[in-house]
């Protein structure tokens, strides 16, 4: 149990980024007061504390009942994700329109895109699932499941205490540095896009090949 337990939490530690994303999400309320931001860090690992065990347990039942294959859902998640950093590197908040200026701190990011895509978005859910499935072996005191649904949960216990420092730093950065930070975040957030569409691509080239050999 062990093993398995100290590699889901090495997996979704690495996969959930939650020092990276703390820096998206001291950027991204910067302008809202502490308790605010703390609200919406809550509610947003809620969230994904929420979809994670779901998609854990019947995901890939889910999946095949739509017939969408995991790399399908990888490029999907992967393009909410570009669009994302595409707005953030041109100056313009993830899921904010043309009246961003007007209210710049009050609107929310809890749900998208910090609980969705960023948390619980399809690295999260696919390492989740292959946790899970490539656990065929395993012989234990607890279902696999659950085994890796508690490295999750130590996980987002962990993302809580970083988000709230970078809650903390954030009262100390403002202005144009916010929106350098801004900047390079969504650039970050690009190359991480592109990998996930790119890998997205390969392994559905992999699987029609694959029936078409058959």
């Amino acid at each position: 149990m062990l093993p398995l337990f100290i590699s889901s939490v090495v997996t979704f530690f690495l996969v959930v980024e939650p020092i990276g994303n703390s820096v998206y999400f001291a950027a991204a309320t910067g302008g809202q007061s502490r308790a605010r931001r703390m609200q919406q860090a809550l509610l947003g690992l809620g969230v994904a504390a929420i979809i994670v065990p779901l998609f854990t347990l019947f995901g890939l039942d889910f999946l095949a009942l739509l017939h969408i294959d995991l790399p399908a859902f990888q490029i999907s998640g992967g393009l909410f994700i570009l669009l994302i950093a595409i707005k953030l590197v041109l100056g313009q908040g993830p899921g904010e329109g043309e009246d961003a200026q007007a209210k710049p701190s009050t609107r929310s990011i809890a749900v998208f895109p910090l609980a969705v895509p960023m948390l619980a978005g399809p690295a999260t859910l696919t390492a989740a699932l292959l946790l899970v499935s490539g656990e065929a072996s395993y012989e234990g005191a607890w279902p696999a499941e659950l085994v890796v649904l508690a490295g999750f949960a130590v996980v987002m216990v962990l993302t809580l205490a970083i988000f709230s420092a970078a809650s903390w730093v954030t009262e100390f950065v403002q202005g144009e540095i916010l929106s350098a930070l801004n900047a390079i975040i969504g650039m970050l957030l690009g190359a991480f896009a592109i990998e996930f569409i790119v890998s997205g691509i390969f392994g559905a080239i992999a699987i029609h090949s694959s029936g078409l050999l058959h």
